[in-house]
């Protein structure tokens, strides 16, 4: 299977139960840090803060989860920028268990 790094790696978001089972995975402890990166795709500050967030992914990558949610893009994006409250982006959530 995969290495680790791959699995901690930014992910892509696959949907709003993709997000909701990462959250309770933090809660449990598997691992026990999630970032939620929130972004659209014509968002110029987001594309600038891309390679550091994923140059922090590989630095924390046994101890954190890290997925970007584009909301003009990816699945369910724009609902959970809504449910999240998401007003302006780049922004983000950590969840720590």
């Amino acid at each position: 299977r995969g290495s680790r790094a791959r699995r901690f790696a930014v992910q892509e978001c696959k949907g709003e139960s993709f997000v909701d089972e990462a959250i309770t995975g933090t809660a449990q402890g598997m691992p026990n840090v999630l970032v939620l990166s929130f972004s659209t795709t014509w968002c110029g500050p987001c594309k600038l803060m891309d390679p550091k967030v994923a140059e922090l992914s590989k630095a924390f990558e046994s101890q954190a989860r890290f997925i970007k949610i584009i909301g003009d893009k990816d699945p369910d994006g724009m609902q959970l920028m809504k449910r999240d409250g998401v007003r302006s982006v780049p922004q983000y959530h950590v969840y720590k268990e």
